[in-house]
């Protein structure tokens, strides 16, 4: 199933897709909201252009897996996002603890300085680990 993975920030939105068989997943668009006044269009224009079946948000909870104050605005802004889209389309979260650790980490083994601080590089690689995480525990990530 072809998914876009969803990192969601105040400033920036991370975006990603999977292949259909759920085994790679990549950066896809990074969404600058002091530029895109329309987010949830962008998204709801990449589903369509990339023919996704679905969108993963990563959902930032507490250390004892409460919701805090952001992941119920990730909430809010899901349904801003499910208007734009057909009725029965997938629409899930996953927890994102760790996701911005771990683009970080992959971050470090970019050759070029220059693409380690690339501002939002950090973003995109935390939607492809929302995704990865998403696969993981549904049991479709193969790698």
């Amino acid at each position: 199933m072809k998914l876009l993975g969803v990192d969601y920030g105040r400033r920036r939105i991370g975006l990603s897709i999977s292949d259909e068989s759920g085994i790679a997943v990549r950066p896809l668009h990074l969404i600058d909201r002091n530029k895109d006044p329309s987010p949830h269009e962008t998204i709801a224009r990449l589903v369509n252009s990339e023919m996704a079946e679905g969108i993963v948000f990563g959902l930032p909870l507490d250390i004892d897996d409460r919701e805090t104050e952001m992941s119920r605005e990730v909430k809010a802004f899901s349904e801003t996002v499910r208007e734009k889209l057909p009725p029965k389309f997938l629409l899930d979260f996953t927890d994102e603890s760790f996701s911005s650790v771990h683009a970080h980490e992959q971050m470090l083994g970019f050759k070029k300085k220059k693409a380690r601080s690339k501002k939002g590089a950090a973003d995109l690689y935390a939607a492809c680990s929302i995704l990865r995480s998403y696969f993981e525990e549904h049991g479709e990530l193969t790698r």
